[in-house]
């Protein structure tokens, strides 16, 4: 009575503040200043202006109200379902199941001020495990002696406490958090809905006076109105709960029925006879018998005090290991649910009015999932220490804590004060439940059961997977018959379902539109890629999970394409038709000699692995038999570099038989030159541009090295040829251009010089470096440094990349500094256009291929990001403009 008064008293006290606050919020100042919502000292870290001692303790005591209603809540919860965990069978006093219940709560509370730093964390014992207690308990022989008995439940409690603690507590040290929250949600809703319809039952029942049969209920007409009695609180429960959305209202009329049922006498009404209160005998075996001997009935440590290690039944204790591993799963279920609502209700931001600056609320910074989670391991581990059931942080106490809470001065939790009012709690609980009616505890124990039960109901309304209502309604009816069992069926459903949707969901993408290297080459070699390069290069892509479940939808891509090829391949031999290539051979030997047979380029799948988010050993071992299957056919399969967890199973699987991983450019252009060098001199025959050497003694070479800088795709059309014309602004060129010799690894230039000069590459390879990072490979016929030098205005005349000579044997380079291009306007017109003609055929050909590059790869967003130009020129530019 003296907690209710002190609840009354933390809601009046709330209601006064919250009045003062409205009236100092409409205080305005004469000038025309709108009232602001100011943080609290909490959120904004203020000093109070009192001494720090006199500051302290008004912070702890103003959370004196809170702990008092949080105990309150806590001692009902363990008088309605403490007395479960202990069957009437066993012959132990139910009182003692309640100070275990309560002692559970205890120490999770204690844990969780020590460990946890949520603030407003409330724990208590996990009530979803009720259903497994029950069976461990079962186990022991009635037969046995009371400390023989105590002694062996205290054990497996122990046992079960501890295993749970210790799986928290490594999932949490090794930050696995996330592992929990793969959970299938609907198997936990369906479980939900078990766990309520057995709450239902037991409150019914606990409400009748442990009478449930159907012939007691027919003959007997003081437990049918006990049951009608229950049944009218739980919907006056309900219908209070409904209309006073709060905590502490259901609390409050809890006590009033109490209170009622004791007052009957006072208003001429007969008194309830023994079967309406606990110890008097409603529970049949329960609260006789050997109960009326038990001294834990009477002591403040309930079974604690008849533990003796000597008594325990260790065969007892290893049958129970099935039950105790059940409860770590359950409880692995109903505690990441509970944590994630309370982290998603600490995290949320409150709702604001117009023009107000949303704020985070003080608890979002300090609930960290892992940490939480190792908090809950060391409060089970605590548990098991003491022989108690295991506990969780609860969702309603900790909302409602956290409710009640915000706005208060100072830093003080209120976990402090209910683990002490929780122990003084334990010398008068027993008596506490003793008052209470029946009918009053089991109307609890229903409502919250109809509670969970309701939850599985709303999903029901609000999903449209036929799946998922079969779920919601056919676990909880197993759940009534085995508890494991139905949890069991609807993780081993919700797991065929997902494998067969994720069996079905598109994860592979062939790529068909000939996407190319971002490597400049020699427009001969391009000829060979634009014949040969879409037919014989298939890029075949992995979104996704490669699992058992999805690896046959990459097998049959894969063989696809396979399939394709040969019949092309085949077709094309079986008819004696002239292949593509023939048009790219020319006659060797007079007209009576046969021609040679062409031959054809190799062909390549290539398999990118960018985007894969995982990969088994079955799929390894699927990706092994495609090698061998492309391989038969005369192909190669090759896999690009995918993240390292997924590479370190390749590897690990194949043990080198996928070969070397590269990127997705690397093995583009390892490819590509496979096929360059397939239809080179040796295999196809290669057409060349006119001899025409003008005057200037420089070879052809480098003139048709020139041209194709310039003319790009234009020379690759059928049957054009440069014209004499062209070929002679090639030799001015090479005449007003400055020839340089680059050996091995000497740099050009470097990042941060001045851009002075572009030029052309004659011959070798050099390599465009950026940070270190190879950006491109120059080839004879490559232009380099234009767009720095003529746009020296926007990035400050500075480059932004190294050039490096790779040639073993030299390169060759046609230098073209910034006076000589200043005077191609005034002495060669043509020339000078021309050239810029070249460069910005170069330009259209790297955006064309930067497009299709980023729509093979896609971004989150489904746009381009970045662009040719980096970011710090564009902003240089956007300063320009």
């Amino acid at each position: 009575h003296v907690a209710i008064s002190l609840t009354s008293m933390a809601s009046e006290w709330q209601s006064r503040r919250a009045s003062l606050m409205t009236r100092r919020s409409s205080c305005k100042v004469a000038v025309d200043i709108e009232p602001v919502d100011v943080p609290s000292p909490e959120e904004t870290g203020t000093r109070c202006p009192r001494p720090r001692g006199i500051c302290i303790a008004s912070s702890f005591l103003s959370r004196l109200p809170i702990a008092a209603f949080l105990t309150i809540l806590a001692d009902v919860t363990a008088a309605s379902f403490g007395s479960l965990i202990l069957p009437a069978a066993l012959g132990i006093s139910s009182s003692a199941g309640v100070h275990l219940f309560l002692l559970s709560i205890i120490v999770g509370q204690a844990a969780a001020c020590l460990f946890s730093r949520f603030p407003y964390a409330t724990a208590g014992a996990t009530l979803e495990l009720v259903p497994l207690l029950v069976p461990i308990a079962e186990l022991i022989d009635p037969a046995l002696p009371v400390a023989a008995r105590a002694s062996t439940l205290i054990a497996t409690y122990s046992m079960t406490s501890a295993l749970v603690g210790m799986l928290h507590t490594c999932v949490g040290r090794c930050k696995l958090g996330g592992i929990f929250r793969c959970i299938p949600l609907i198997v936990l809703k369906a479980a939900l809905g078990g766990v309520g319809l057995f709450m239902v039952v037991e409150g019914l029942e606990t409400g009748s006076g442990g009478e449930m049969e159907w012939g007691a209920l027919v003959g007997n007409p003081g437990t049918q109105i006990r049951i009608a009695c229950t049944l009218v609180l739980i919907c006056a429960l309900a219908a209070v709960q409904w209309l006073v959305r709060s905590p502490i209202a259901g609390v409050l009329f809890l006590a009033a029925a109490t209170l009622l049922a004791h007052a009957l006498p006072l208003v001429g009404l007969p008194k309830l006879d023994q079967h309406w209160w606990f110890g008097g005998g409603g529970e049949g075996g329960g609260e006789g018998g050997d109960a009326d001997a038990d001294p834990s009935a009477s002591s403040p440590l309930g079974l604690l005090s008849q533990l003796s290690f000597g008594e325990v039944q260790w065969a007892v204790v290893l049958s129970a290991l099935p039950y105790s591993l059940s409860c770590c799963l359950v409880h692995s279920l109903v505690t990441i649910t509970d944590l994630v609502s309370v982290e998603a209700v600490a995290t949320a931001r409150p709702a604001s009015r117009q023009g107000e600056t949303e704020r985070p609320p003080p608890a979002a910074a300090s609930f960290d999932l892992d940490r939480e989670l190792s908090s809950i391991g060391m409060a089970n581990l605590f548990a098991a220490c003491v022989g108690t059931i295991p506990n969780y942080v609860q969702l309603s106490p900790s909302v409602a804590n956290m409710s009640l809470s915000r706005g208060l001065r100072g830093r003080a939790r209120a976990g402090p004060w209910v683990v002490l009012f929780a122990a003084c709690s334990t010398l008068v609980v027993s008596d506490v439940a003793a008052s209470v009616p029946r009918a009053v505890v089991g109307a609890y124990m229903a409502h919250m059961g109809i509670g969970f039960m309701g939850e599985g109901l709303e999903t029901i309304r609000r999903t449209n997977d036929t799946v998922d209502k079969l779920l919601v309604v056919v676990v909880p009816l197993l759940m009534a018959c085995n508890f494991l069992s139905g949890l069991l069926f609807g993780l081993i459903v919700s797991l065929i379902k997902f494998v067969i949707i994720y069996s079905r969901a598109p994860i592979v993408r062939v790529h068909t539109d000939g996407l190319q290297s971002n490597t400049v080459r020699p427009w001969m070699h391009r000829t060979f890629l634009l014949e040969y390069g879409a037919a014989n290069i298939h890029i075949v892509s992995v979104h996704g999970f490669l699992m058992f479940g999805s690896s046959p939808q990459l097998s049959r891509a894969v063989a696809a394409v396979a399939e394709a090829h040969s019949d092309t391949t085949s077709g094309a031999t079986a008819k004696g038709e002239a292949s593509s290539a023939d048009g790219l051979a020319e006659g060797c030997g007079g007209d009576e000699a046969a021609p040679p047979v062409p031959v054809m380029p190799p062909w390549f799948v290539i398999l990118d692995l960018a985007a894969c988010k995982g990969c088994d050993f079955g799929a390894v071992q699927e990706l092994i038999k495609l090698s061998e299957t492309v391989a038969d056919r005369g192909g190669a399969l090759r896999l690009t570099l995918p993240p390292a967890h997924v590479q370190a199973a390749l590897e690990s699987g194949s043990r080198g038989l996928l070969g070397q991983l590269e990127g997705l450019q690397q093995t583009l252009c390892e490819c590509e030159d496979a096929i360059i060098a397939a239809c080179a001199p040796g295999g196809f025959r290669r057409r060349s541009l006119p001899t025409v050497v003008p005057s200037g003694g420089n070879s052809t070479r480098d003139h048709e090295t020139l041209l194709c800088a310039w003319y790009q795709d234009t020379l690759l059309e059928p049957h054009s040829q440069p014209t004499d014309a062209q070929v002679e602004l090639a030799a001015t060129l090479l005449r007003l251009g400055e020839r340089r010799e680059v050996a091995p690894r000497e740099v050009v230039w470097r990042e941060e010089s001045q851009a002075g000069f572009f030029g052309y590459v004659l011959d070798g390879e050099l390599e465009l470096l950026h940070c270190g990072t190879k950006i491109e490979l120059l080839v004879p016929g490559s232009t380099f440094g234009f767009l720095f030098m003529i746009c020296g205005a926007y990035t400050g005349g500075k480059r932004e990349t190294t050039l490096v000579g790779k040639s073993p044997r030299g390169s060759t380079l046609l230098l073209i500094s910034e006076e000589t291009w200043a005077g191609l306007r005034h002495t060669h017109p043509e020339l000078e256009r021309l050239m810029k003609d070249g460069m910005l055929r170069r330009v259209a050909h790297e955006y064309h291929a930067f497009v299709r590059h980023h729509e093979h790869r896609g971004t989150p967003e489904g746009t381009l990001r970045g662009g040719l130009v980096p970011r710090q020129t564009r902003q240089r530019i956007g300063r320009v403009s």
